[in-house]
């Protein structure tokens, strides 16, 4: 694995460790407030996709892209980033989310900075898996 992706890699990995210890978003109006931290986000999130919010798996497919970008697999890397990038994305078309086993709901704020450093752990994973070398020579058909 070259210089670039390898420290590509390993920036992906600490924007993700800073995500898990920051807010991820706020929630509620008029005063909004963080809602928990991206840890606890990260072991409760996977319950968002029983109400349509899909980008907790954002989470699964950038640690298998961090595999596979470890194991210069670079195709497969890339595909798995593109995705988690595009999973971790939808969240932004979220206006509220369900706050409460109750089924409460409240406004999304997305004005934390673990959201931003979630993402940009997905984006430094997509250009990291991108360096990798690719194939150069063809087989021969025979």
């Amino acid at each position: 694995m070259g210089r670039a992706a390898t420290s590509l890699l390993a920036i992906s990995v600490l924007f993700y460790l800073v995500a898990m210890v920051a807010a991820p978003f706020r929630t509620g109006a008029p005063d909004p407030h963080p809602w928990a931290d991206g840890w606890q986000v990260l072991l409760t999130g996977w319950m968002g996709v029983f109400f349509g919010i899909y980008a907790w798996l954002a989470n699964p497919l950038v640690f298998a892209a961090w595999l596979l970008t470890a194991k210069r697999m670079r195709t497969q890397a890339v595909v798995l980033a593109v995705l988690a990038l595009l999973f971790g994305s939808s969240f932004l078309s979220q206006h509220q989310i369900v706050v409460n086993e109750g089924g409460g709901v409240e406004p999304v704020h997305l004005d934390a900075i673990g959201y931003w450093c979630w993402l940009a752990s997905f984006g430094a994973a997509l250009v990291g898996a991108m360096l990798l070398p690719g194939r150069t020579k063809t087989r021969a058909a025979g």
